[in-house]
């Protein structure tokens, strides 16, 4: 019994651990999933595809494939085609990556399926389930939760409405509870008017209905949760390949990407290159430990000094590099300048060994990228053989 227990705790500790390591990543990488606008993009795709099946019914009816009444075919198809034009028209016109934008589309579908379901209630079995795959492609519980209330608000909608004013299966429900075979030849019979039945119609037709959407909750809700770690697995992988572990900078790989795709473009640039002075001293003399925890103090040093135009990189064990796309020297030494700063506030600090960093920098055109950046990495070693390396910011 206690071993049982005993196991118990221990996978209420994994799931615990698993829900903890999820919702880190997400605060970790807040953008990437709150961007909205690719499931926004296949939302709007799939109304053009309801809208062109609706559009085909409807012609259909109109050249006599289709037997039913116009006057409860056509309301019922162009209202809801009506209603996706308007949700197109809107998330056409509105910014992508808006948070309502989801709300919206979820709603305007929901009306959609009760505008044809309550002329026609034969063919929207399947279309209710449609609000809550399209809250599916957004990987939030809240999108479906909406979407899973406002389904069933319309399922009663579509019950009750759809049995006074439109061709509703719920009057062949009320008129065969039995086995088609019991009925013999009386299967003709006059339809109730909705007084007298609204109770057996809720609780014989809305309700089950109702419950075989919940049953898809689960199912879907897996799909939600799913599709989130796998986007999180691939944010974490592409972050891991692009950044240094123990600094969080960019690592070479990402410089050499992002001098591929966008430095070499820089009408001008600046780069700032730092060495750590002291690195295999501290780690000969007191561990590797303490060598991490220096190189972690220089990334803290320059980390406080970068503006959001600035980007820093780990060039190796203990080189750092931030490039300046469009900065000139001024803002080479304004940047130096706030480092300084910032490594004398750091070797204040308690610590094994004092942070000791040697600097340099160059500015230039993108197209000699390559060039700035030896420049900078001389005027580095200049800098260290001058014995000008910075201590305590002096």
């Amino acid at each position: 019994m206690a071993n049982k227990e005993g196991q118990a705790l221990i996978l209420r500790k994994r799931n615990k651990n698993k829900k903890r390591s999820l919702d880190e990543k997400q605060k970790l990488f807040p953008v990437r999933c709150d961007e909205d606008c690719i499931p926004n993009r296949y939302t709007i795709n799939c109304m053009w595809y309801f809208i062109t099946v609706i559009l085909i019914f409807a012609a259909m009816q109109q050249i006599g494939i289709c037997i039913v009444a116009n006057g409860l075919a056509m309301p019922g198809l162009l209202g809801a085609s009506a209603v996706l034009l308007t949700a197109e028209v809107v998330g056409n016109l509105a910014d992508r990556n808006s948070a309502w934008l989801k709300y919206f589309f979820v709603l305007m579908s929901v009306i959609a399926v009760a505008v044809v379901g309550i002329f026609l209630t034969y063919h929207t079995v399947l279309a209710s389930v449609v609000p809550l795959l399209i809250a599916a492609q957004y990987s939030q519980q809240n999108v479906l939760r909406f979407a899973y209330i406002l389904t069933i608000i319309s399922i009663f909608a579509i019950t009750i409405l759809g049995y006074k004013y439109g061709l509703c299966d719920a009057n062949m429900v009320m008129l065969t509870v039995k086995n088609s075979g019991d009925y013999g030849e009386h299967l003709l019979s006059k339809v109730f008017a909705l007084s007298e039945r609204w109770d057996s119609i809720i609780l014989f037709y809305a309700i089950p209905r109702s419950l075989i959407i919940t049953s898809f909750v689960p199912m879907i809700n897996a799909i939600v949760k799913n599709r989130k770690e796998m986007i999180m697995r691939d944010i974490e992988i592409k972050y891991s390949g692009e950044h240094d572990r123990m600094t969080g900078f960019y690592n070479r790989e990402k410089y050499a990407s992002m001098l591929e795709e966008s430095y070499w473009k820089l009408e001008k640039a600046a780069i700032v290159f730092f060495d750590l002075n002291n690195l295999k001293l501290v780690n000969d003399t007191y561990g590797h430990d303490k060598g991490d925890e220096l190189i972690r103090r220089a990334a803290d040093s320059i980390r406080g000094a970068l503006k959001e135009n600035m980007d820093a990189y780990r060039f190796g064990g203990d080189e750092f590099m931030v490039v300046i796309p469009g900065g000139d020297e001024a803002e080479a030494e304004s940047l130096i300048e706030n480092w300084q700063q910032r490594l004398k506030k750091i070797n204040s600090l308690p610590g094994t060994a004092e942070c000791c960093i040697a600097y340099g920098y160059a500015v230039g055109s993108g197209k000699e990228f390559d060039e700035i950046l030896r420049q900078a990495d001389k005027n580095m070693y200049k800098n260290k053989a001058s014995g000008k390396s910075q201590r305590n910011g002096r």
